[in-house]
């Protein structure tokens, strides 16, 4: 796996990870409006929102300059020196009761990024949540659908746990993988 990846993984889940403790905090602290709730980032269960936390974050974090929706891809990371990107990166949200809903369109944003030839590099990251421990399980069903020639490598993880909208703790992870984009330019 590419050392970028694993740094852009570290980041977010790091960044997504610090957003879910400070509505858990925030929503502790004002029981009027949430009266026994403990849903923390889970409470705006939205892709583009788990975006922006995940693209604040590497604004002081990464070697390179992060763009968020910049020419259809959800994030560009570019060489600050030459201005190059380095990568273009899909962030999905995988959290459908059975999850199907959601796949069709990773499969058209991992095609998206198999055809990118304007970037060294091609990342999917996803971000989901389980209500209980099939963490693993989720991923590699993940990672086996979307499996060669579409990816390289197995993928890193960020996990931890908090709570659902009903109050159920559940694990929230983001998971990513490098996109192969080898065979497209050589076929």
């Amino acid at each position: 796996m590419h050392d970028e990846l694993r740094q852009l993984l570290k980041i977010a889940g790091a960044a997504l990870e610090a957003e879910d403790q400070f509505l858990r905090k925030a929503i502790a602290s004002n029981p009027v409006a949430y009266h026994n709730e403990k849903a923390g980032i889970l409470r705006f269960n939205n892709e583009h929102y788990y975006q922006f936390v995940v693209a604040r974050a590497l604004v002081s974090s990464l070697r390179f300059a992060a763009s968020i929706e910049v020419t259809s891809n959800d994030l560009v990371l570019k060489d600050p020196n030459s201005l190059n990107r380095f990568a273009v990166v899909e962030m999905k949200r995988w959290m459908s009761p059975t999850h199907e809903r959601e796949l069709a369109h990773i499969h058209y944003d991992v095609g998206r990024l198999r055809s990118a030839s304007d970037a060294e590099h091609a990342f999917m990251l996803v971000f989901s949540a389980n209500s209980d421990d099939t963490t693993e399980t989720h991923i590699g069903w993940l990672a086996d659908e979307l499996k060669y020639p579409a990816i390289k490598d197995l993928e890193a993880r960020h996990c931890f746990r908090t709570f659902d909208m009903n109050g159920d703790e559940v694990e929230f992870w983001v998971t990513g993988w490098e996109i192969d984009r080898t065979s497209i330019a050589s076929g």
